[in-house]
């Protein structure tokens, strides 16, 4: 037996939270209630005490990654990019002998690494022409209310609810955003 009302609001409680997940990476503010994602947050200029946006030409390439890296000043510990990029930085790799090591990362899960930092994929974002550097530390979701259930009035034989909450999301520090690359055909 499954009870109709509680699969529903289960159902549409995970539609939240997958909305506020693709917008915690990619969310343009818009309409004026939503999120301004991590991809926004970085400065559009070239990099400096802020981040900001290296814009590089050509073949994806270790020598760019390792510009963006350094574009952090020490401090991004993740690399956020899509399933295809994460391949292509794989195939760099084993094309200079170097081993892919992986580490895991907070909730379990064994990820690639890159010159000790652990690459994610994030399958709500799969921008194959940008990687994101940053500090996790910086990344942070503001919980102003977390989210609630409250029943409406019955005012029809079914039962409607509401479930709301309010978020924010600030990427501080000195996030780089690594743009403009392509990705060879070979490894897609």
């Amino acid at each position: 037996m499954v009870n109709a009302l509680q699969e529903e609001i289960r159902v549409s409680a995970r539609t939240i939270a997958e909305q506020l997940t693709t917008d915690i990476v990619a969310g343009d503010a818009s309409p004026a209630e939503e999120i301004d994602g991590m991809l926004n947050q970085v400065p559009a200029g070239a990099p400096g005490n802020e981040g900001g946006t290296r814009t590089e030409t050509g073949n994806i390439s270790l020598a760019m990654l390792d510009r963006a890296i350094d574009d952090t000043r020490g401090e991004g510990n993740i690399i956020l990019t899509s399933r295809k990029v994460r391949r292509a930085i794989n195939a760099l790799l084993q094309a200079q002998q170097r081993f892919n090591d992986t580490t895991e990362v907070p909730g379990g899960f064994r990820v690639p690494t890159y010159d000790g930092i652990p690459i994610l994929t994030d399958l709500h974002w799969e921008n194959d022409s940008t990687i994101m550097i940053y500090r996790r530390e910086d990344a942070k979701l503001l919980v102003n209310q977390d989210f609630t259930f409250a029943p409406l009035a019955k005012t029809k034989d079914s039962d409607d609810y509401f479930i709301k909450g309010y978020f924010g999301f600030a990427l501080e520090g000195r996030p780089v955003k690594l743009t403009g690359f392509t990705i060879p055909a070979t490894v897609l």
